[in-house]
């Protein structure tokens, strides 16, 4: 079976209190001196824990704690529906502007159309050609809407489809492949 998403673990209205951890990878390192390297990486501590606080103070969540440490880091977070209930689209717009005012002035991710779609082409390729072979369980979800839409499972070598037209939809999309 699946892994269950968030909003099926935890109720979206309720505000939580979670802890969470993530790990650096290919022995990179996020603070302390690096064995590959040979290089301090203490200068990143403030801008660790500036950046922590501006996501905070931007998205409906509060920090309460947090640990960085040479690989990885934790975070104590807690859910604030009840503050996010009570922004308006201007709010909302204004926070992201904050977040992100050279790519909001820019007008976006600039990406061109035709890499979008390629790599959109390739990614279902990949799903499908590559991953699906060689996991036990798999959901695949049309993201166009919120929530999600359930568009077929496949576990094992049973497959349940629950929208043919949009499993069919993104099949054919996989085949939209350039040539390159």
């Amino acid at each position: 079976m699946a892994r269950l998403s968030r909003a099926e673990i935890f109720d979206p209205s309720e505000i939580v209190a979670v802890h969470t951890m993530a790990l650096t990878v290919r022995r990179c390192y996020l603070l302390g001196d690096g064995h590959l390297t040979q290089k301090n990486f203490d200068h990143r501590k403030k801008w660790f824990e500036d950046k922590l606080k501006q996501l905070a103070s931007n998205f409906g969540i509060d920090l309460l704690a947090f640990s960085c440490l040479s690989n990885h880091f934790h975070l104590v977070l807690r859910s604030r529906p009840d503050v996010v209930a009570t922004w308006d689209d201007t709010e909302v717009a204004r926070r992201w502007w904050t977040l992100c005012p050279k790519r909001v002035r820019e007008g976006g991710h600039n990406i061109p159309e035709a890499v979008v779609r390629r790599r959109y082409a390739r990614g279902l390729a990949n799903l499908f050609d590559l991953y699906i072979p060689i996991v036990t369980t798999v959901c695949v979800y049309d993201g166009a809407s919120f929530p999600p839409i359930p568009i077929a499972e496949i576990e094992d070598e049973r497959k349940l489809v629950l929208d043919y037209n949009g499993l069919e939809r993104v099949q054919l999309h996989r085949k939209d492949l350039p040539n390159d």
